[in-house]
């Protein structure tokens, strides 16, 4: 555990990072956008950002928004986001490396059964094979480390 209370396990982690001219602004507004106490209605407040995964020995690798996987070394407690791949199909952090570092790789894909109602509004069994495990989406040009980004460039202009 980073702190004994919430306030002090957030101030351990946002504080350090917060740009030294921008700290006053910062501890001023922190409140209004982060949940700080254990208070219920702090809690359930609408807007505010609350922990949702919490680790100091684990690893996550975000591909892209709604496709990443976390892990707790310490309490083996994942979070992960699958867009397009269902819960029940069992997904591993491997499968998020290999698509994140192996270009060949195809992406990961389900068999999805369900009942749905058709243009004549019967119901009907339908078959789907939803794909997941996207490639990274991103607005710059990721370097060949597949860590390190660059403004994307049409020549010598910035696109």
């Amino acid at each position: 555990m980073v702190g004994k209370t919430r306030l002090e396990q957030m101030e351990k982690i946002f504080l350090p990072i917060v740009k030294e001219e921008l700290f006053s602004e910062f501890k001023q507004v922190w409140g209004n956008w982060l949940v700080l106490s254990n208070d219920i209605r702090d809690e359930k407040c609408p807007g505010k950002l609350k922990t949702e995964f919490f680790t100091q020995n684990g690893e996550m690798i975000a591909l892209a928004p709604k496709s990443y996987y976390a892990k707790c070394f310490d309490t083996d407690q994942v979070k992960d986001g699958r867009k397009g791949i269902p819960k029940w199909v069992d997904l591993k952090l491997d499968a998020f490396y290999d698509t994140l570092y192996n270009e060949e790789n195809v992406r990961h894909k389900a068999e999805v059964r369900s009942l749905r109602l058709n243009k004549d509004k019967k119901m009907t069994r339908t078959t789907m094979i939803k794909a997941g495990l996207t490639a990274i989406h991103v607005k710059l040009r990721v370097k060949d480390d597949k860590v390190s980004c660059e403004p994307l460039k049409l020549g010598e202009n910035f696109v």
